[in-house]
């Protein structure tokens, strides 16, 4: 498993075009949005009131693959998802503080062989 992380501005879409070339090149490609902002799914063609994502189902499902959205020839998608300040805090509070939940959500994705996955981390990564 190869994990590229994406630290990005709202105005462009490295992370996006990133994923693209790496498809293009014949790569099975997970396009993994950890921001609120949910913007990345926008980049491959997921509609603005598609709502699903991972992060308000995060704690109660063990398999976050549930939750992929295929967005063409090699390329999934991992939207982060439209979420409660509630369900957001939760979240964030897991991250933190739970050394297996990232890995627990992730394990099948991560062990899924040839998979490239770019992470689209916020710019801002301070504890809000």
């Amino acid at each position: 498993m190869r994990l590229f992380t994406e630290r990005r501005r709202r105005e462009n879409d490295p992370g996006g075009n990133l994923a693209y070339s790496l498809a293009r090149t014949g790569s099975k490609v997970l396009a993994l949005d950890f921001d609120v902002q949910n913007a990345l799914r926008l980049h491959f063609g997921v509609p603005l009131n598609d709502e699903r994502g991972y992060v308000a189902k995060a704690l109660e499902l063990h398999d976050w693959s549930q939750c992929v959205l295929s967005a063409g020839s090699n390329i999934f998608v991992l939207p982060y998802g439209e979420v409660s300040e509630a369900q957001r805090q939760a979240f964030d509070e897991q991250l933190t503080h739970n050394d297996h939940f990232l890995q627990r959500g992730l394990s099948a994705l991560l062990n899924y062989p040839g998979l490239i996955t770019i992470a689209d981390m916020p710019l801002d990564l301070r504890p809000r």
